[in-house]
């Protein structure tokens, strides 16, 4: 196994996408090698161009074209007509192949990406016109056929794969959105003093994205198998708004085990 002597001062960062939540040259100050992991490769490649970054292209790696949720391909096997029953696909989804281009990192950040890979499995192929549907974290339709067991498979096969990337020594940060203001639409106004006790409120009236409660991913890295994990620390929650929605987003550090 890697250690992080090896791993070195290096990050990657999961769903990097356009990176217009990333500082690539103060990132770069601190980390001796950068790793940008998403599905679309043409949005690696304007970030590094609207960042001016090619000068700093000796420590940045892009990696795209890689599917982070590791069964896309069993999606469409699942879909109408496809022969990959739900327990089968449950069975996948939470023991995701590592991609073959990464390694281990002293860092590994997750950016709003659980969410993302919870939409881009519930959504879509596996809805029928005849199958019940509720609004999923970015306001599509999704199936209610195993949601829930599909949902909690993403996130369980999302922290695996996070653990497997870090190097021993080295720190998790999962950055995730948990409610929106399509259900809490007290978001847009709440002082900033007052959004701790808001998203409190919510979570304990189970009024949050399925897979992404912020208590139960912090106690899922603190129970993790062998003890991997600890100095968990959730951070309070802040305010992100896109378009005419608001979202309520955590972090979640932990240190990986030597």
């Amino acid at each position: 196994m890697v250690g992080n002597h090896d791993a070195g001062r290096s990050l990657c960062v999961l769903g990097a996408g356009n990176g217009n939540d990333l500082d690539l040259a103060a990132l770069c100050q601190r980390y001796d090698r950068i790793t940008l992991v998403d599905l679309d490769h043409e949005a690696l490649k304007h970030l590094i161009e609207s960042q001016k970054a090619d000068s700093l292209s000796r420590q940045i790696e892009i990696v795209g074209g890689v599917d982070l949720s590791g069964i896309l391909e069993e999606q469409r096997e699942s879909s109408p007509g496809g022969d990959l029953s739900l327990e089968r696909w449950i069975e996948r989804a939470r023991n995701p192949a590592k991609p073959e281009p990464l390694s281990q990192y002293s860092v590994v950040a997750s950016t709003c990406l659980l969410t993302q890979l919870i939409d881009s499995v519930a959504i879509g192929e596996v809805q029928t016109s005849s199958s019940p549907t509720e609004t999923g974290s970015h306001g599509k339709p999704v199936s209610k056929t195993g949601l829930a067991e599909r949902c909690l498979a993403i996130r369980d096969g999302h922290l695996r794969l996070l653990g497997e990337l870090v190097a021993p020594g080295g720190v998790i940060v999962l950055i995730t959105d948990f409610v929106s203001s399509d259900t809490l639409p007290e978001l847009f106004d709440v002082d900033e003093r007052d959004l701790g006790r808001l998203c409190s409120s919510a979570i304990n009236g189970g009024n949050f994205f399925t897979g992404a409660n912020p208590l139960v991913l912090a106690h899922s890295f603190k129970t993790r198998s062998g003890a991997e994990t600890f100095e968990v620390r959730l951070a309070p929650p802040w305010r992100w708004q896109m378009g005419n929605r608001a979202f309520a987003v955590t972090a979640i550090t932990t240190r990986r085990n030597l």
